[in-house]
């Protein structure tokens, strides 16, 4: 293109005006037109010789800029990040423990009944704060710690699963591997969707029971894999929690969970009691996340899915039960959320 507008210029006869040429560009480029003072400007250097590759390599930029901007700011009320104010509003409007929420089945009785099943295993879990030899799960760690590690070890050894995808690894899949080779004769077949397996080959290492890497985004998995789920199979998902075109979310909750067999356990990490984010997350740090939203969302009013266990209800609601059974937990009850997929549903 500068070589084509160099011969056009060249040729005084049919020479266009810089204004016109420069109007013509930003069409072209940056599909739209100049201001008046980008036309002013443009046509002002290029008139005193600027470069035309320098010129076209600006426009670019403001084209690619201009494709990237943002309808409204940050905390417009079309913008889905919200003022800080308003969320501080809500929160302190708001119940933080309320004994139930219209439209989502939360069965109090069924979830300790549960829990008292899994005492035996949460008692005798092998982990450590700190490394231990022979063990790749530890509870130190940011991302998935003790009332998660727990929880999760006990329900693999209560469910006994054949398969398990998991969609966001690293932790949770040291911990998951580690209780197949120790408690389940590595009966279970392992398959972690990560489209950054750094962390996860770092935890997880070599492991001797069957395990698959599928290194991409959930959205480019193909369906079918998910169908190959039956009643006692785990999917385990712990993603990005944002809700937006063609995330992980949205493709999760539109097209994954729907085709998820009755009887198959499904996971979805940090969701918190009443459906709601920590202060510290939502307030001071103003993540915007809005998954767990979409996903109390999904629950209301939805026969065929049970919640089976709710870390943070528990601990929220049963902490003396706890105490006596698994005071460990208590260290960091963390955000996991267990569903089923009900037969009947």
């Amino acid at each position: 293109m500068p070589y084509s507008l160099k011969r056009i210029f060249s040729r005084k006869k049919h020479r266009p005006s810089l204004g016109g040429v420069v109007r013509d560009a930003f069409r072209g480029i940056c599909d739209r037109d100049p201001t008046e003072s980008e036309l002013a400007l443009h046509t002002h250097d290029l008139a005193r010789g600027a470069s035309l590759p320098a010129f076209f390599t600006e426009l670019r930029r403001l084209g690619e800029a201009g494709r990237d901007r943002q309808f409204v700011p940050a905390g417009h009320y079309y913008s889905p990040i919200p003022p800080r104010a308003e969320v501080e509003r809500h929160l302190a409007a708001m119940d933080p423990n309320p004994e139930a929420l219209p439209g989502i089945d939360l069965d109090r009785a069924a979830m300790v009944r549960l829990w008292t099943e899994l005492v035996p295993h949460l008692q005798s879990a092998p982990f450590a704060f700190e490394a231990k030899p022979g063990l790749r799960y530890r509870y130190d760690n940011g991302a998935y710690s003790w009332g998660d590690g727990l929880v999760l070890h006990a329900l693999l050894r209560h469910i006994r699963p054949k398969r398990l995808i998991e969609v966001g690894s690293g932790w949770s899949s040291a911990c998951i591997v580690d209780t197949n080779e120790r408690f389940l004769e590595s009966g279970c077949e392992v398959t972690c969707i990560e489209p950054y397996p750094e962390l996860l080959r770092e935890t997880v290492g070599t492991p001797g029971s069957p395990f698959h890497i599928i290194e991409s985004g959930i959205q480019t998995v193909p369906l079918p894999l998910f169908e190959t789920l039956v009643a006692g199979d785990i999917l385990f998902i712990d993603s990005t929690h944002v809700l937006r075109t063609g995330s992980d979310v949205t493709h999760e909750l539109l097209e994954i969970l729907p085709r998820i067999a009755p009887g198959v356990f499904v996971h979805v990490h940090d969701v918190f009691w009443p459906f709601e984010y920590p202060r510290s997350w939502a307030v001071d740090e103003n993540r915007a996340w809005n998954e767990i939203y979409a996903l109390r969302a999904f629950l209301c009013g939805n026969a065929q899915w049970r919640i089976v266990m709710f870390n943070d209800f528990l601990a929220k609601n049963e902490a003396g039960l706890i105490a006596r059974t698994c005071p460990a937990f208590l260290n960091n009850p963390g955000g996991s959320l267990w569903l089923e997929r009900r037969a009947d549903g």
